[in-house]
């Protein structure tokens, strides 16, 4: 996992420094003047990673830190999605833009929490967050809705029943009536009378008939309003239950609190105890309170469990499942909820799989002259060195029980043998010599205690001497920059080899202040060096500790006024052309510093590009497609900043040109780059090449180069490849630096190419030729 941005809020001179982008290189160089907020940018971002914070960093507002971390996920190993539940749609938003931001805000100086975060994130969360919420809600609504229904079913049931005896009554009195008719009917002998009767009864007939089906449905409707009365009963029952409940988890809850509350309070009077009796009395309430909040929590989480099956039980209920049925179901789903992730939860097991943060802040763990053995078998940490000397031999790749063998002879073979691989390493990385050839050596022995120390006599130590051809001395005895150097060394390298499997933060706070120009540029190379292994976040001052071809590195930090109370703004590098001129020193300095003997500038050649993408590109594809002239590609950040290059060139005199793409042919600022260029080569015309018909360098490519070298992916591009670099959102950055890389590392050639590509370059090549000194 990787870190790639930032934002902090309210940490010291900090307000909100927004959303900061990490350099892709994993080298990232704060720049800035003395109290501008370098060093709080590394300890927010150490206090982020071990919760640690103390009252110098709040400021007059007493505002609570937040300190936002965003992280790419690299593999598989990095989703914990197969052991945890997720609510709706969390794990897809992951697993789509393979990146998390974890945040960390402090409540108060000793607590912090930290939170899985991001505006996705939240939303799905608050979906899940408001279900009690939303289910106790329909309760209470129920409960309301239900306790009126319930009446109204009853009055109805009631009218009903009236109706059905009022009906069986007319019913009854109809039947007697038939039965008269009947009678009447057998006794007559008039026909005539006969019929009237028949009629008669055939039309009450009729109306008993009518009378039955109306008494049939009445019933049906007094049924049902039964039915109704019964769910209403057991719906209104449940939300009474619920109620209860609610009110009851409600009461424990405030009762937690007060006693966590409680518990601060005795605590601070163990504190203040100033007699044994006041310590013993405090600590015994600690302790009774600490009892108490357990058995309250316990309660607590046992009410609002039972709660919350009650309400899952209600939503079913009101959804039309009969009580059995909703009761069922609720109890499986509250199973799935309750072991559902939280963000907090969320945010602690991705923290476990983050890159290790450590800041450096000056390397007081020199290496010593002589250390016993006893103390690294014994693990002394405090013993001087002790920290040095383990990096030495994680470097070395040596255990102290190395120095237990037997065989002297063998033994002081090998420790000559690796002595002389460590000087070799080290040299690569320390260029500086002791007049004009002689190189220092770093060497270590295994001695033994003789007569001289009667308490240690026969014990082993490791000696060790910083050496060159005229002497053999300890390390106590060389410069501070050469300790320091020594140190910083031992530190980055033994930190990228013990901690392969997962990445690490190096945090380090003003590398170098002993060391000369020529010493603070190899403090670059050991940059160079591990930044595969390691990520390296430092703060300077000075120019030397600037790669002036990699200003993407760059992060300006500046106070927004000229006053001691304002805050820190950031800028990165699509924004350093708005920094001020003195936040940007180093990089001014830095022009005019040994011009010659920067092969990434000339006084000759310079030519500017709006991006690294396009650096990346043209210096690997050029010097292949016949560029003739020799010339030095520097980079700006995004073409808005190539008004800065520009005018940092004109500063120091510096002949250069510019090279844009077809996408910028619109842009006003270019026309104030030609005033620019004009104005500064006295009338003479400008030499800006603007290539057209390519939106962007990766448009030189043809289409199936641009798939098969770059995207190293089969597929469909309809459009144009700088269109695809933009619909789909990819780094250009990260694509153009590894295709650099693979060329730098011959894994394809010029040939390689078809003849689209092929023809593209040599014709830029050509042009640049021409336009050239």
């Amino acid at each position: 996992m990787n870190l790639k941005a930032f934002r902090i809020k309210n940490y010291r001179s900090i307000v909100d420094t927004g959303w900061n982008n990490l350099s892709p290189d994993n080298v990232t160089a704060l720049i800035g003047q003395n109290e501008s907020g370098k060093t709080s940018v590394l300890e927010a971002l150490k206090s982020f990673y071990d919760g640690l914070i103390t009252d110098d960093i709040l400021r007059s507002d007493l505002k609570m830190p937040e300190v936002s971390c965003l992280f790419e996920l690299e593999n598989v190993s990095e989703y914990p999605f197969y052991e945890l539940s997720f609510p709706v749609g969390v794990a897809d938003h992951i697993n789509k833009e393979g990146k998390i931001i974890l945040t960390r805000s402090w409540q108060d100086l000793q607590n912090s929490r930290l939170l899985l975060d991001g505006d996705e994130i939240i939303r799905l969360y608050g979906e899940f967050d408001d279900l009690w919420m939303k289910l106790a809600k329909k309760t209470i609504d129920a409960f309301a809705n239900y306790t009126s229904k319930r009446k109204l079913l009853a009055e109805e049931a009631e009218s009903h029943d009236q109706q059905v005896l009022k009906l069986k009554a007319s019913l009854e009195q109809l039947m007697r009536k038939t039965g008269e008719l009947q009678r009447q009917i057998k006794k007559t002998s008039i026909n005539s009378k006969k019929e009237l009767l028949e009629k008669e009864k055939e039309s009450i007939g009729s109306e008993i008939e009518r009378l039955e089906k109306q008494v049939e449905k009445i019933r049906n409707e007094l049924k049902t309003s039964q039915d109704e009365l019964f769910k209403a009963s057991v719906i209104l029952n449940a939300a009474s239950v619920c109620l209860g409940l609610k009110d009851r988890s409600d009461a424990a809850g405030e009762q937690v609190d007060r006693t966590f509350t409680e518990i601060e309070e005795a605590e601070k009077l163990l504190e203040n105890a100033r007699t044994a009796k006041e310590h013993r009395h405090a600590q015994k309430k600690v302790e009774q309170f600490k009892n108490y909040y357990l058995q309250l929590s316990e309660k607590y989480e046992q009410i609002t469990s039972e709660l919350n099956q009650n309400l899952l039980e209600m939503k079913y209920l009101l959804k039309g499942k009969d009580e059995f049925e909703a009761r069922r179901i609720a109890e499986e789903e509250y199973r799935l909820l309750s072991r559902m992730t939280t963000r907090e939860q969320a945010a602690e097991e991705f923290y476990s799989k983050i890159p290790h943060f450590e800041l450096f802040e000056d390397f007081s763990s020199l290496l010593p002259n002589r250390i016993d053995l006893e103390d690294l078998f014994l693990e002394h940490t405090n013993t001087e060195g002790y920290k040095a000397v383990k990096n030495f031999l994680v470097i070395a790749g040596l255990e102290p029980e190395f120095f237990t063998q037997t065989n002297n002879r063998i033994l002081k073979q090998k420790i000559e043998n690796l002595n002389n691989e460590l000087t070799i390493n080290f040299q690569d990385y320390w260029g500086q010599c002791i007049g004009k050839t002689n190189k220092i050596q770093i060497a270590f022995e295994l001695e033994h205690y003789d007569f001289q120390d009667p308490e240690k006599k026969g014990k082993p130590y490791l000696e060790f001497w910083i050496k060159d051809e005229l002497e053999r001395l300890y390390p106590k005895q060389r410069s501070r920059g050469v300790r320091w150097f020594l140190s910083f060394y031992l530190e980055l390298k033994a930190s990228a080899k013990k901690h392969i499997g997962r990445n690490r933060v190096l945090l380090i706070d003003e590398p170098g202040l002993s060391l000369h120009a020529r010493a603070q540029e190899d403090v670059l190379k050991v940059f160079e060096d591990i930044r595969d292994t390691l990520q390296v976040i430092y703060t300077t001052h000075s120019p030397h500790l600037i790669d002036l071809s990699k200003l993407f590195r760059i992060l300006a930090v500046q106070r927004a006024h000229e006053t001691e109370n304002s805050e820190t703004i950031l800028f990165d590098a699509a924004s350093l052309h708005t920094a001020a001129q003195d936040t940007l020193s180093p990089i001014y300095s830095l022009m005019g510093v040994r011009l010659s003997e920067h092969e990434f500038i000339r006084q000759k050649n310079n030519v500017l590009v709006e991006n690294t993408a396009s650096y990346y590109y043209l210096t690997a594809m050029l010097p292949l497609a016949d560029m003739k002239k020799e010339v030095s590609f520097l980079p700006a950040t995004e073409s808005q900043s190539l008004q800065l290059l520009s005018n940092l060139m004109l500063g120091w005199g510096l002949d250069y040109s510019i090279l844009i793409f077809d996408h910028s042919k619109d842009h006003a600022y270019i026309n104030q780059l030609e005033k620019t260029v004009e104005a500064g080569r006295e009338g003479k015309p400008g030499k800006i090449l603007h290539v057209e018909n390519a939106a962007m360098v990766e448009d030189l490519f043809s289409t199936l180069d641009f798939k098969k070298f770059i995207l190293q992916q089969r597929v469909g591009i309809p459009e144009t490849n700088s269109d695809y670099i933009l619909e789909n959102n990819l780094s250009r950055t990260m694509l153009a630096s590894h295709f650099a890389q693979r060329i730098k590392n011959s894994k394809f050639s010029f040939a390689d190419f078809d003849e689209e590509t092929k023809s593209n370059f040599k014709k830029l090549a050509q042009r640049l030729n021409a336009l050239l000194t």
